[in-house]
């Protein structure tokens, strides 16, 4: 729950009501879910899927390309400084230059990435062992509920990241001076830690599926799962993993099904793999075939990359 609400009932009302308008104009850039995603993985990654029905969300901390997450805060960063010289309340001036140390303290997001295209260069060389890996296909209306998680569609536009941006920071400041000017209950400390919240909780999800147009190609989706250490009294530790990266210790969490226990396990929404364009066609399917029969994989479709470069 969020701190100091004793007082702050009304106030934390408003802000609610804006969230919840804000979000609902916001997931409708995601509302439109392709019936397929596909998630690129090597050899061995699709074997521990298929045979645990379960998928590793990465600590976005700790991505092989630091520049993702980089990008998002700049133009989040560029934007807040643009807008500064248009608030001309310092107390909300003051929210957003406590913002990101907020954001820093408090968020842990976990994320496991899809592609709309399952056949893509890029995607081989980079995610599926040269090429030598497998692209899995999930039912994408089921992904979100599968594993109780956010699901986002990777924006690359700037200008739709601008936009978006913007409205999130005008609307926020009409909101705070309409909740200033009228209610003199609300304490200072108790405003500024409210907007403070509720903007970085609004920042930290743009942040994980603004992307640069260089990366446009992709069609990137994101499953996202925060694990948060701040906002609760307790967090739940058991269930994170770690792995050794190039001498980096990497934290991780394998998801399985929401509501899984015990033996009983919900089977993984897959309807496709498709096999890495270096791979011997014939072979590769004869084992992908074995492979879904022994862990019990009904209607997958098996088929192979028409990549025509060999990698």
């Amino acid at each position: 729950m969020r701190m100091n609400q004793k007082n702050n009932d009304r106030l934390e009302a408003s802000i609610k009501a804006f969230e919840d308008q804000l979000n609902k104009k916001v997931m409708s850039l995601h509302s439109e879910v392709p019936d397929t995603l596909y998630h690129y993985t090597t050899p061995e990654g699709l074997l521990g899927i298929l045979s645990s029905d379960s998928i590793r969300f990465s600590n976005v901390k700790f991505l092989n390309d630091e520049s993702e997450l980089v990008h998002a805060r700049q133009i989040i960063s560029y934007i807040i400084n643009k807008k500064k010289n248009d608030y001309k309340d310092e107390l909300f001036v003051d929210i957003l230059n406590r913002v990101f140390n907020f954001y820093d303290g408090i968020f842990d997001p976990y994320i496991a990435c899809f592609s709309e295209n399952g056949d893509l260069l890029s995607q081989w060389r980079g995610y599926a062992a040269g090429g030598m890996g497998y692209s899995i296909g999930f039912k994408g209306k089921e992904i979100g509920s599968y594993f109780d998680v956010l699901l986002r569609k990777v924006e690359y536009d700037l200008d739709k990241q601008i936009n978006i941006i913007t409205e999130t920071l005008d609307g926020m400041y009409s909101l705070f001076i309409n909740i200033k000017d009228s209610d003199e209950t609300v304490e200072k400390n108790d405003l500024i830690e409210q907007f403070v919240i509720s903007l970085a909780y609004q920042f930290a999800d743009y942040m994980l599926w603004f992307k640069h147009p260089t990366f446009s190609e992709e069609k990137e989706w994101r499953a996202i799962r925060f694990h948060h250490s701040y906002l609760w009294d307790s967090v739940d530790y058991s269930s994170l993993e770690f792995k050794i990266i190039t001498g980096r210790v990497v934290p991780y969490m394998t998801l399985k099904a929401s509501g899984s226990n015990g033996n009983i396990i919900k089977k993984l929404p897959i309807t496709k793999i498709i096999h890495g364009p270096t791979l011997n066609p014939d072979l590769t399917k004869q084992s992908l075939d074995l492979i879904i029969k022994k862990f019990g994989f009904n209607d997958v479709i098996i088929d192979g990359s028409t990549v025509p470069l060999r990698l």
